[in-house]
C-alpha cells in the first residue's frame, strides 16, 4: 500500500485505525493573506482555525487565493520552514514536462517515424 500524505494507521489485536491529515499547516498567498489548514492526498486540504480544530466552513472557496499558492506549494515539494508549519513556496511555473513523442504510422499501422519537439529551455 502507498503512503499517502497525512496518512497514519495504528493496528493492534482485534483492531485497525486509518487516518488522514498532516498539518496544521500555515501558508501566506502572493497577496499576503494567511490561511491556516491540515493537508491530506486522500480528502484535499481543510481550513482549520488558531487552534487547529477544523472551522465552521472547513471549505475554501473556489476562487480564493488560496487554491494558486496550495497548488504551487505541492508541486514544489511541500516544503515547510523549520518550524513544521509555515509553507515555502514560490510563485513560478512549474518545471516543463517532456512531452509525449507524436507517432507516425506507416500503412500496416507500424510505426514509421518517432517525432520529437521539445520545449525552449526543457533540458534532457
Amino acid at each position: 500500500m502507498s503512503k499517502d500524505f497525512g496518512h497514519w494507521h495504528a493496528s493492534g489485536k482485534g483492531h485497525h485505525m486509518d487516518g488522514w491529515g498532516a498539518g496544521p499547516f500555515v501558508i501566506e498567498t502572493a497577496e499576503g493573506r494567511l490561511y491556516r489548514f491540515e493537508d491530506s492526498d486522500r480528502f484535499g486540504p481543510s481550513r482549520v482555525n488558531k487552534n487547529g480544530e477544523l472551522a465552521a466552513n472547513p471549505y475554501f472557496g473556489e476562487l480564493s487565493p488560496f487554491w494558486h499558492a496550495w497548488h504551487r506549494w505541492r508541486e514544489q515539494g511541500r516544503r515547510l520552514k523549520d518550524d513544521g508549519k509555515t509553507c515555502i513556496w514560490e510563485d513560478k511555473e512549474p518545471e516543463p514536462k517532456a512531452p509525449a513523442p507524436a507517432i507516425k504510422r506507416g500503412p500496416q499501422h507500424e510505426p514509421e517515424t518517432i517525432i520529437l519537439k521539445v520545449r525552449r529551455g526543457f533540458k534532457l
